[in-house]
């Protein structure tokens, strides 16, 4: 994973606690590796959301992912102010 770290500019992760193949655990070390390594990044754990929730809408707060990594680009100035995502 170190090598992974050291290649990263700036990182946006999820994760889903529901999600039985992916553990939470997981993105948490990885979040934990990068902080180490001074790789902006932003992580969010939604409690439910299960695996492959895509773009579409639903009820779950997960699918308002596009939202958030419009944002984060935003503040890392990645993603001008003029685009915007549907809601």
């Amino acid at each position: 994973m170190r090598a992974l770290v050291l290649a990263c500019l700036a990182v946006l992760a999820g994760c889903i606690i529901d999600n039985d193949p992916v553990r939470v655990e997981n993105v948490l070390g990885y979040a934990l590796a990068l902080q180490g390594a001074k790789v902006p990044m932003e992580l969010h754990v939604y409690p439910t959301g299960g695996h492959g929730y895509g773009l579409r809408p639903a009820k779950d707060y997960v699918t308002t992912w596009p939202q958030r990594a419009a944002d984060w680009m935003r503040s890392r100035g990645i993603l001008g102010a003029e685009v915007s995502l549907p809601r």
